[in-house]
């Protein structure tokens, strides 16, 4: 019986370990937008963003977030052209919050 469990209980921690994560996920996200994602897109996915930096021919907008379990805060930059309003970089990192 304790055996029987034992195997259950450790299926189940694999399944969870090999899940994919919200980071993983959103890494793939952003990989897959650079050169495609518009500005209009981005605030469409994560609303209007908290900040806008703005330099010469680029700017980089900045959201932040605290996950559901409100755990952990993500940041996330996206760099776009002025011109087309495309990605063309980002930044993106969840760390726990203090």
């Amino acid at each position: 019986m304790y055996k029987a469990m034992f195997v259950i209980l450790a299926l189940l921690v694999m399944m969870v370990g090999c899940a994919p994560s919200d980071f993983d996920a959103m890494q793939q996200s952003l990989e897959s937008g650079t050169g495609k994602l518009t500005f209009s897109q981005a605030k469409e996915k994560w609303g209007e963003p908290v900040d806008i930096m703005k330099s010469q021919g680029k700017f980089i907008a900045h959201w932040t977030r605290l996950t559901n379990s409100g755990f952990a805060q993500s940041q996330l930059y996206i760099t776009f052209d002025n011109q087309h309003k495309l990605m063309r970089a980002y930044s993106y990192e969840s760390k726990p919050t203090p």
